[in-house]
């Protein structure tokens, strides 16, 4: 439903009289948040510009609203207040320094602003509403209409950027790039109808052609929880009244100076509670007709009668009013503008450095870095560009600072080992910086050929960086031992690898020996096969690539070799004979024999015999003063005839002589003899496998008769596998 104008309407009567009927206000604040469009988010272009405006929004549908403020230079679009005449249109604020520019085209374009009220509006609920509108100077068409809608619902439809974007030309780069889908037109989404309509509205029944501010006071009772309001033109388009729109002509209206305020039993104030410091707000008495000003600090002086009073105060106030029966007060707070921030200026950090930036300033209440973080201060560890924004209900201040970082190092590398006599350039790169070398030179490079420890101090006139290098010499010696330099072919010799390195390894050797053999092994052997002297060298080289080279001339001496020979020229094999030997030895001069039965000797060309038969090996060494010596050796078979002595009788007779018979021989195999003694019808009355037994003249335990009997012997050679065979008789005898 709506409510028309008490100013305009011939229902003022009416009104009044509801008015009248009312008790007077109570101590009431306005619900609409920046009603005179004082606080905006940042500077910047304002015109068709609402994402800047603290608490209102564009609703986006045909047309966009305007936002006219006083720190903007007049011109086309109105984006600046001032005097006039000055520019195509001009004026002032009612209240303030900003105003809302709205148009109608007397078709369908219509431009609507959106706002959430402070509280929401309770059912049943009367309320106190109020505006101010104007026809800017040089707007020829004129049209009705204009007024308030109260909501419940969101018509807008574009998400309000105000608390995604800061910065205008960013929020302009985001409402470019996100088109309205479909645009909002309030003669078909809202319902019109007073009597089926969730929404209310109250609406200027004139033509607004007053180039002068009007205020538009009405009551209204909410029906619902109202939430939202919206400004434009209210209705449908086909009932709008105008005059003069045509041509490209539209009606345009500034709004200023909003208030809703809940009516109660009371005497009552309305006016903005919250100002920035400089500012004024227009207070304004209700239900009541006596008007008597004061502020708390000094009750009793009365600083004005009238109503409504306009009052700038430069620190929080608190207004008494002395009506005609009750004294209410009203408190204005009285912000202060953020101070400047001051990031300090652009600078250069040397690396490894950090900064601390300090975005605190007098007044600032909310602060809000490039990253979205929100303290007061801000750890910078890289280069980068760096703002900071504060802002209380005020204004909002903003620096920026840039932070670059040196690009300037140094690194010498790691340390060096050289061989000796050797030489490196070390260079600090950087080219163009300061240089000092610890020996005083400032050039880039320095060469170097020395132990120790260097460096080097660069700058680049606001970094400074240094670096260190140790350089270590290379000191290699090369040695070589042999265990044994002097010998006689064939002389083996075993090499040692004595070199030294003072730092770093040796990685590899070359050995030449002189007998056109080498070798890499660390150390190696070689074997001399002729007599001569020979030289030799070794070369070792190192991790770093350093040689060093070691010759010995005549480092070993091979002397001849000596040739054990000799020959058994005459003699025999049987025991109890001389040997007859030769000495073939050659380059010998000491000779040592041994014969194999425990007998040696000394003697160039000895004389042995041997006692006892069997197999023996005969060895020579032979050997020089040097120390060489040789040897060789040969085996000889010693042996002897078999000897075989048997009785011829024997007398068993138990006396003292002769009771056994016992054959005697020797140089035989014993483990290869047999003896046999047959009667005379050839029957073995006595057999036997062990020369050293004896018979008794028994047979099976009997003596046997006297008489004469036939014995057999055989037996294997000692030394060969030759056999022997003898037979004889014994007589028995008793």
């Amino acid at each position: 439903m709506y409510v028309d104008s008490d100013n305009y309407f011939p229902m003022k009567k009416i009104l009044l009289f509801v008015l009248v009927s009312l008790s007077s206000f109570s101590n009431a604040q306005s619900i609409v948040i920046n009603p005179s469009f004082e606080n905006y988010i940042a500077p910047g272009t304002f015109g068709p510009n609402f994402g800047l405006v603290t608490s209102w929004t564009d609703t986006i549908n045909v047309g966009s609203p305007d936002y006219h403020h006083t720190s903007q230079g007049i011109g086309f679009n109105l984006s600046g207040l001032g005097p006039c005449p000055n520019g195509n249109q001009c004026g002032t604020a009612f209240h303030g320094d900003g105003v809302v520019g709205l148009y109608y085209d007397g078709g369908t374009k219509s431009e609507w602003l959106q706002g959430q009220l402070s509280t929401q509006m309770q059912i049943g609920q009367d309320y106190s509403i109020s505006f101010y509108l104007r026809d800017p100077p040089n707007v020829n068409a004129v049209s009705d209409s204009w007024g308030i809608l109260f909501s419940d619902s969101i018509y807008q439809n574009k998400v309000n950027p105000y608390n995604q974007f800061i910065d205008p030309i960013n929020w302009q780069a985001w409402n470019n790039a996100n088109p309205v889908p479909s645009p909002f037109d309030p003669s078909t989404d809202i319902d019109w109808n007073p009597a089926t309509s969730l929404d209310q509205w109250v609406e200027v029944p004139n033509l607004v052609n007053d180039t002068n501010w009007v205020q538009y006071s009405f009551t209204m009772t909410a029906q619902s929880n109202h939430e939202y309001i919206y400004l434009g033109m209210m209705g449908d388009p086909a009932n709008f009244q105008s005059n003069g729109i045509g041509g490209g002509l539209g009606s345009y209206v500034w709004y200023d100076s909003l208030t809703i305020v809940p009516i109660t039993n009371s005497i009552d104030i309305i006016g903005d509670s919250l100002i920035c410091n400089g500012d004024s707000t227009v207070l304004e008495a209700l239900n009541d007709s006596i008007h008597n000003w004061a502020v708390d600090t000094d009750p009793s002086t009365i600083i004005s009668s009238l109503n409504p009073i306009t009052v700038s105060p430069s620190i929080t106030t608190t207004y008494l009013l002395y009506g005609s029966s009750d004294t209410i007060s009203y408190t204005v707070t009285v912000e202060d503008l953020v101070a400047p921030i001051d990031l300090g200026n652009d600078t250069t950090l040397c690396p490894g450095q950090s900064l601390t930036l300090d975005g605190t300033t007098t007044n600032g209440i909310d602060y809000l870095w490039q990253d979205n973080s929100t303290d007061t201060s801000y750890f910078v560890n890289q280069a980068g560009t760096y703002w900071v924004e504060a802002s209380n209900n005020c204004n909002t201040e903003l620096d920026s600072i840039i932070v670059n970082y040196s690009t300037l190092s140094i690194d010498l590398g790691p340390d060096l080992n050289l061989c000796n006599g050797d030489s490196t350039i070390m260079d600090a790169g950087n080219s163009g910086a300061l240089y000092l070398w610890n020996d005083g030179s400032t050039d880039q490079t320095l060469t170097l050929t020395d132990d120790g420890d260097y460096w080097v101090v660069i700058s680049d006139g606001i970094c400074s960086a240094s670096d260190t290098v140790s350089i270590n010499t290379q000191e290699l010696t090369a040695f070589f031992t042999g265990d044994n330099t002097e010998g006689c072919a064939v002389h083996t010799v075993n090499f040692m690898n004595e070199s030294t390195v003072n730092v770093g390894t040796i990685d590899s050797v070359f050995w030449a020996f002189g007998n056109s053999e080498t070798s890499n092994l660390m150390n190696p052997s070689t074997t001399y096969l002729s007599s001569g002297n020979y030289d030799v060298s070794l070369t070792v080289t190192t991790n770093l690539g350093c040689t060093e080279t070691l010759s010995i001339p005549s480092y070993i001496l091979v002397h001849p070799p000596v040739e054990a020979d000799f020959d058994i020229l005459s003699g025999s094999s049987n025991t109890g004979e001389n040997l007859v030997i030769t000495n073939n030895s050659i380059n010998a001069d000491n000779w040592y024999w041994d014969f194999g039965d425990n007998q040696t000797s000394t003697l160039e060309v000895p004389l042995h015999e041997y006692q006892t038969v069997g197999a023996y090996t005969i060895l020579l060494v032979a050997s020089n003063n040097f120390g060489c010596s040789d040897s060789t050796s040969r085996t000889i078979t010693i042996s002897s005839e078999p000897i075989l002595y048997v009785p011829n009788a024997f007398s068993p007779d138990e006396d003292e002589f002769n009771n056994t018979w016992k054959i005697f021989i020797s140089n035989i195999d014993i483990y290869d003899f047999t003896l046999n003694v047959y009667n005379r019808w050839g029957e073995t009355i006595w057999s036997n496998h062990n020369p050293s037994v004896f018979w008794d003249g028994t047979y099976s335990g009997k003596k046997v008769p006297t008489g004469t009997y036939t014995w057999t012997i055989s037996f294997g050679d000692l030394m060969t596998d030759e056999r022997y065979e003898f037979n004889g008789h014994v007589t028995l005898i008793k």
